[in-house]
């Protein structure tokens, strides 16, 4: 990998390790999963109506939303945050639910060092189905833990304790529900299942982290392979299998190679991450490349994505994102 435009024979070894082991800007249609947890830790007053009538300090709560990702980036300081489906958001205090107002519009906030002195994820009074308001503010002024406003890349569980200020609560029924925070779990952006994750830290202190965007679906035949938190003006490339793996160290680089089998490498598209520490590449899943040549995804199959990179850590040196698991259709 260190010289990775001419990588055929490293990854050739690569390859033999596995076996031997036995091992752009996102689409407007990707979502993200979000679930905060907790419990109600003060009813002030009681509500007396509505879906959490009898609702009681100690009781486990959950807040599922589904968050669509805009056309575009946001910028570091973009407070218009996502938007909400609400359709698919839940509040659940124990056994009793309520989902968000198809007429409202829920919107979720995420702010990168927030004036330059916080990291703040936010959601507020958004109005419930049942004639409610719900609203959290998770504040971190470690400026450590949401370390993007990209709500993509902060995939991942988060717990209270690493953020320094939370609140949490539903205005409901008449009365106003406190919640105890104790856990974020933000899921996937993109396509597939994430596995490997997260990958070996690389020079820049972070994971770098594959998405796959585009349609699962054969008859689309398009998917674009997204490399993200990797150095800055360094080379990668993507791989494809349909075998899983776990291999440290593979050909001594500090990652770890999450394919096995017969790999398959596009090699003719070795990209500079550039200032961003970003490539990307549009493939087809019915022309995927393997050592013996292209094959063609079939329907129910489950194939497998990561990306190879350079890196100086501090010695020239190469590592690999996580991976993402890809079932066609």
């Amino acid at each position: 990998m260190h010289h990775l435009p001419n990588t055929v024979s490293k990854l050739a070894r690569i390859v033999a390790a596995a076996a031997v082991a036995g091992l752009a800007a996102p689409a407007a249609a990707q979502e993200v999963s979000i679930r905060l947890s907790g419990h109600v830790s003060s009813l002030a007053p009681a509500p007396t109506s509505g879906p959490f009538l009898g609702a009681s300090v100690g009781e486990a709560v959950t807040l599922d939303l589904v968050a669509l990702l805009p056309g575009s980036p946001h910028p570091q300081f973009d407070a218009r945050g996502y938007s909400v489906d609400p359709s698919r958001s839940v509040l659940r205090v124990g056994s009793r639910e309520d989902s968000f107002a198809l007429a409202g519009s829920p919107s979720l906030g995420v702010w990168n060092d927030y004036l330059g002195l916080r990291d703040w994820f936010q959601m507020f009074n958004d109005p419930l189905s049942q004639g409610g308001l719900v609203r959290f503010d998770l504040l971190d002024s470690s400026r450590a833990v949401v370390d993007s406003s990209q709500l993509e890349l902060l995939r991942g569980t988060y717990s209270a304790a690493q953020f320094s200020t939370t609140s949490f609560g539903a205005q409901v029924g008449g009365g106003f529900l406190e919640f105890s925070f104790d856990e974020l779990i933000v899921g996937n952006g993109g396509i597939g299942e994430v596995y490997c994750a997260p990958a070996i830290a690389n020079s820049t202190g972070s994971a770098a982290l594959l998405q796959v965007i585009g349609s699962a679906a054969l008859s689309a035949n398009s998917l674009t392979l997204q490399a993200r938190r990797l150095p800055t003006n360094t080379f990668g490339c993507f791989l494809v299998s349909a075998t899983q793996a776990s291999v440290p160290n593979p050909g001594g680089s500090q990652g770890r190679l999450c394919l096995g089998g017969a790999i398959g490498r596009y090699q003719a598209s070795v990209l500079s991450s550039g200032a961003s520490g970003f490539i990307e590449l549009a493939v087809a899943p019915l022309a995927l490349p393997q050592p013996t040549g292209p094959v063609a995804a079939q329907a129910g199959e489950t194939w497998n994505f990561q990306a190879w990179y350079r890196d100086a850590n501090p010695l020239s040196t190469s590592n690999f994102t996580d991976a993402v698991a890809v079932t066609f259709q």
